[in-house]
């Protein structure tokens, strides 16, 4: 019998046309307040760069649904009969489809619900709180108590193995979900169900099901005990978030190029989305092999262990590993070969290569062998003990290697080679915004230092302000005056410690001010006139513009100048001179001035007077290092750490079907075709510009500098003739 049709409500969209998504996940999600918050989280931090880029994690939210939902009916169209025929239960049943469906659009709906003021500049601050016992973060251990070891999550969460352990943001949200929108789910689930949408034995929301939702937004696949199901289960989790191409990525460069105006790539996504497939693969166990020849894919943490006596074997493997020899001679023969670390002790070895081959032949004694990445391994004549997961049917393992036991069946995502293109696009496109937007001096002037450190001198003056307090000189390193003065106050004077900026902070973005809407956080403030929940980009900026005028206002304190001046540039949009624009201006510059050093400031990232000033600081006039910079003309240096995040494509890990067969992108496409290594570098600012010997200005200001010079160069000129 046919469904019925489900009731859904329509949104345009300006990069998807219509969205439809079913009322009862608008009425129990998206129209909560909780949701409609993501309405004013700015979705970037171009805005000073591109005006037109105004546009939130709102949309971008419902535009990942959209393509969640797209992906996943794609994989469910083109299920291959006989990969359906052999599904184990229950994964064979139409109804854990219909109920994975659902918890996949869901957690694509709701991947970025606790998102950060500020696109990415702030999230930082969720994890800096620390735990009780000060091992892990608050939020790491709030994550792990949350979902405890349901199938392995803290085990899998909390190993340093994983790379997809998920941003800060992601970890909120995960939170969030179980915390707060759970009884939504359930209820989404019940009417669903009474509609015809879910059967009986698939309707219900358990402690599971929320926890392989957290999975899928901060990318933490199953990695022990992986039954059929959970490798099922993997394939989703990757399709939201992942190191390859995943619907959250392809949505947000599609948004920030349409939005910015920027020309970037025109990504083909119904291209990409329709060539989704899932192909079947084997899970060994500690299986007895004796081959010979066969050569396959084997998926990250898959282990070989030769046999002591398999002298006349050959063992090739293509892709990053690590492993242990048994006798010294054999190792002294991969001491000499590029890519190929050996260690001194422990005969261990590591080998970083992806595109070239590595050969274990007439090896005096046995080895062990673990993938660090997904590799081709060939075997001839050898013999020995292999586990992990290779992408061949189990019918073909039975076959060549006899087996009977000790293996199961295993799934994993795949594209058609029609898509290589789109991918390749689609990496280009993402990482051309980090590459040239996100890290350019504006935007980085902007949110690295501008936003942090007006977020840090609001919170210390809310908390100088309910003690009665002021800001005392600055110290060495932290120019502007932004330390509390211990003189004036009032906590210190009564025995009680000063909590200083960094708790204040924790007020306005910590968990408590997120998961406790009924009993909001009181910032530390005399009046307790300043109350915090689920803080947006609305609530600071309003925080900002009112410490700036209380500062300008308050008759009964010493004014800040730092406050007057640095929250003046962020609301009139006037900025300090740079000296370079990108790392290739930065090499011309130290070129022209041989005799500059080349500067490098190490300990930026634990620059400044707490914790908290993590990507900028504020230049110490005495250190040596910028002596030749202050002979120039600079003066109050402001230094910022560009850290590009660049987009890795997983080649190796990235599957792509040739007529049925499996291969490893890297096998196909050279790596250095797309990917583009991120690089670190220092933006110098100054209030001053830089001038040469031949008093030449440098800088992105530097035009405006020379424009002034002219005019009062002429407006003194009329001033003599006038006299």
């Amino acid at each position: 019998m046919p469904k019925p049709a489900i009731n859904e409500k329509v949104f345009r969209d300006n990069v998807h046309g219509y969205i439809r998504i079913p009322s009862i996940i608008v009425d129990e999600i998206i129209d909560t307040e909780a949701f409609q918050r993501l309405r004013h989280i700015e979705q970037t931090s171009m805005r000073p760069l591109y005006p037109a880029a105004r546009h939130d994690r709102f949309i971008h939210s419902l535009g990942v649904f959209h393509l969640g939902n797209r992906a996943f009916k794609a994989i469910r169209r083109t299920l291959p009969q006989d990969l359906k025929e052999s599904l184990p239960e229950p994964c064979g049943e139409e109804g854990w489809w219909d109920k994975r469906y659902y918890l996949f659009i869901l957690a694509c709906l709701l991947h970025d619900c606790a998102h950060a003021p500020f696109s990415h500049t702030l999230e930082k601050y969720y994890g800096l709180e620390r735990d009780a016992n000060g091992e892990f973060s608050r939020l790491d251990s709030e994550v792990v108590n949350e979902f405890g070891n349901r199938q392995g999550f803290k085990c899998d969460f909390l190993s340093s193995e994983l790379k997809g352990r998920g941003a800060e943001h992601e970890k909120m949200s995960c939170l969030l979900v179980s915390r707060y929108f759970r009884s939504s789910i359930e209820r989404i689930f019940e009417h669903l169900k009474e509609i015809g949408y879910l059967s009986d034995d698939f309707s219900t929301v358990g402690d599971d099901d929320v926890a392989l939702m957290a999975r899928m937004i901060i990318g933490c696949p199953y990695s022990s005990e992986v039954t059929a199901e959970r490798s099922l289960d993997n394939c989703f989790i990757s399709l939201l978030n992942s190191s390859s191409i995943d619907v959250d990525g392809l949505d947000y460069t599609m948004r920030d190029t349409q939005s910015s105006g920027m020309n970037n790539w025109n990504i083909d996504y119904e291209r990409l989305l329709a060539s989704l497939r899932i192909r079947s693969a084997t899970r060994l166990d500690e299986c007895s092999v004796s081959s010979k020849g066969f050569s396959g894919i084997w998926l990250t943490g898959s282990t070989f262990k030769a046999d002591d006596e398999n002298r006349e074997s050959c063992l090739e493997i293509n892709g990053s590993f690590e492993g242990r020899l048994s006798d010294q001679s054999d190792r002294e023969r991969f001491m000499n070969l590029k890519g190929v670390e050996v260690f001194p002790e422990g005969n261990e070895i590591k080998v970083d290569r992806d595109e070239e081959l590595t050969v274990f032949q007439n090896m005096r004694q046995g080895y062990e062998i673990k993938t660090n990445s997904s590799c081709r391994v060939s075997f001839d004549q050898w013999s020995g003990k292999v586990a992990g997961v290779v992408l061949k049917p189990a019918s073909v393992l039975v076959n060549e290697w006899g087996l009977d036991d000790g293996w199961e069946q295993a799934y994993v995502l795949s594209y058609e080679k029609s898509s290589i293109s789109v991918i390749s696009g689609a990496i280009e496109a993402r990482n051309s915004f980090y590459r040239w937007v996100y890290s350019h001096p504006h935007v980085q002037y902007h949110a690295s230092f501008l936003q942090n450190y007006l977020l840090k001198m609001s919170a210390k003056y809310l908390c100088c302000r309910k003690n009665n307090s002021c800001f005392a000189a600055a110290g060495s390193g932290d120019c502007p005056p932004v330390r509390c003065d211990k003189s004036t106050c009032s906590a210190l004077a009564q025995g009680k410690p000063c909590p200083g900026e960094e708790e204040v902070i924790f007020h306005i973005l910590g968990l408590e001010g997120f998961y406790n809407p009924l009993e909001p956080s009181k910032a530390i403030s005399s009046e307790g006139d300043f109350l915090f929940c689920r803080s947006t980009d609305d609530d600071l900026n309003a925080l900002f513009k009112w410490v700036y005028l209380d500062n300008r206002n308050n008759k009964d304190k010493p004014r800040s100048e730092a406050i007057d001046r640095y929250f003046g540039e962020y609301f009139a949009r006037t900025r300090k001179y740079l000296l370079w624009k990108s790392p290739e201006d930065r090499r011309h510059f130290l070129g022209m001035y041989p005799y500059s050093p080349d500067l490098v400031f190490t300990d930026l990232k634990g620059a400044g007077n707490s914790l908290l000033s993590l990507d900028y600081i504020f230049v110490d006039e005495r250190d040596r290092k910028v002596e030749f910079f202050l002979k120039s003309g600079c003066t109050n240096l402001v230094a910022i750490n560009v850290s590009q995040k660049m987009k890795g494509l997983d080649f190796a890990s990235t599957f792509v079907s040739f007529g049925g067969e499996i291969e490893r992108l890297v096998d196909v496409m050279a790596p250095s075709s797309i990917s583009s290594k991120p690089k670190e570098f220092v933006y110098l600012f100054s209030d001053t510009p830089f001038r040469d010997k031949k008093n030449k200005t440098r800088g992105s200001d530097a035009a405006q500098d020379v424009e002034q010079h002219l005019n009062q160069t002429q407006n003194d000129e009329l001033n003599v003739n006038e006299a």
